[in-house]
């Protein structure tokens, strides 16, 4: 994440699926969606992720009022 200049604001682990795997919720501090683009495309090489991520982006009650640029939340 630190390549792409991305820092991490809080991780959630939620419980095991009966699959085994652990789904993980990542929020991020504001940053530019190719960045994003670029990191989710690393997290989804990795051997051990079992399903594609999925991202969205959370907009303040200030970017939505025509303040500061939009940021990109992930994962």
């Amino acid at each position: 994440l630190g390549k792409h200049n991305l820092s991490i604001l809080s991780v959630i682990q939620k419980e095991a699926r009966t699959s085994g795997s652990v789904p993980l919720v990542m929020m991020t501090d504001l940053t530019e969606e190719t960045g994003m683009a670029q990191v989710i495309a690393e997290i989804d090489d990795m051997p051990f992720v079992t399903a594609p991520s999925i991202w969205l982006r959370v907009q303040r009650p200030s970017d939505a009022a025509g303040g500061d640029t939009p940021g990109t939340v992930g994962v």
